[in-house]
């Protein structure tokens, strides 16, 4: 019963969208005379993250995990602070160019990705903070602007570009543990749903008359993670669980990221 309902979840996130935007691709086709000019994007990438931390949701209330006090390294609030290191990406595209402008209908999905880092709270101890198993899928409408063609090395000609997007993305995240010496906090995972936007700038090189080849750099907001609520705490020696009652944590994911994709026109 897992393996299925693990099988129909991904179904759900993942082929929905690329349902829905394969049926725009037949209106388009159906009803626009310059069908050849479409085109289907399918690409891969590699997003590094900066630097973020997770905290408290707000201040104003009576069950705060860390606290919006100053953390021992000298910074308000107290926050796990680490890293989510470099995220693979999957993107699956429509579009249409129109002159030097192109509009597009964009999927990104990213896997599985993780979080490693250290809490602040002021004590003179080890608090290691992880969670693993996160994934984001994020739907975007893009616009691109192609700009004049430049002359590369060897005669190899290329056009630059670039584009910006706005859209939705939702996080999901399992179980974010903070590990002490003598005790680990465990708190449950949850799914988060956020506005996202994006900048990009490229270049675009022909293979031949239907296929291009882009290689371009891209700064994305996906919004912010979101822990669960009433998590607990473990004995590491004695295995005894003592439950918690706090509000959601949060963090930020954005940063930079590389894309490699194939423009194929339909």
């Amino acid at each position: 019963m897992l393996i299925r309902s693990y099988f129909i979840g991904c179904f759900r996130i993942l082929c929905y969208p690329i349902f829905l935007m394969l049926g725009l691709a037949m209106i388009i086709s159906a009803s626009d005379t310059q069908a050849n000019e479409h085109y289907l994007r399918f690409g891969f990438g590699l997003d590094h993250p900066d630097t973020s931390f997770f905290h408290d949701e707000y201040c104003n209330s009576n069950h705060l995990l860390y606290g919006c006090q100053e953390g021992r390294d000298g910074v308000r609030p107290i926050r796990s602070l680490g890293n989510f290191g470099n995220v693979p990406v999957v993107e699956f595209g429509i579009g249409y160019p129109s002159g030097s402008t192109r509009w597009e209908l964009s999927v990104a999905y990213r896997p599985s990705f993780s979080f490693s880092g250290n809490a602040t709270y002021r004590y003179n101890i080890d608090q290691i903070a992880s969670a693993k198993n996160i994934s984001s899928l994020a739907g975007m409408v893009a616009g691109y602007i192609d700009l004049n063609e430049i002359e590369l090395l060897q005669n190899r000609k290329a056009i630059p570009f670039v584009g910006a997007g706005l859209g939705i993305a939702r996080h999901r995240m399992n179980e974010f543990q903070i590990r002490f010496p003598n005790t680990t906090t465990t708190i449950p995972g949850a799914e988060k749903t956020n506005l996202a936007w994006m900048i990009t700038a490229g270049l675009g090189f022909q293979l031949d008359e239907n296929q291009t080849l882009d290689l371009s750099w891209r700064y994305t907001d996906l919004g912010s993670l979101q822990t669960g609520v009433n998590g607990w705490v473990i004995n590491n020696s004695t295995g005894v669980r003592t439950s918690l009652t706090h509000i959601p944590t949060v963090a930020e994911l954005k940063g930079h990221g590389i894309r490699l994709s194939l423009r194929i026109k339909i």
